[in-house]
């Protein structure tokens, strides 16, 4: 794999980082993107593509979802 800069391979690292905390929070709570995006008060496709890093979202999308799982750990 070749990296183009820093920058990408930060906003990647970081990407798989939220992808894998709302994998592993939705597996411990039993919730799917519905369940998720409707507690946490942002949309099921925000909610969708953080978890899969496409899309836009902001980074107060990201913290309001972050808040929200370690409001509910």
């Amino acid at each position: 794999m070749k990296l183009r800069n820093n920058s990408s391979l930060h906003k990647l690292f970081y990407s798989l980082e939220l992808s894998n905390a709302i994998i592993d929070f939705q597996v411990k709570h039993h919730v799917n993107d519905t369940d998720l995006a409707f507690a946490s008060h942002l949309s099921v496709e925000k909610v969708h593509a953080m978890k899969t890093g496409d899309g836009e979202f902001t980074n107060e999308e990201i913290n309001q979802l972050y808040d929200y799982m370690s409001a509910n750990a």
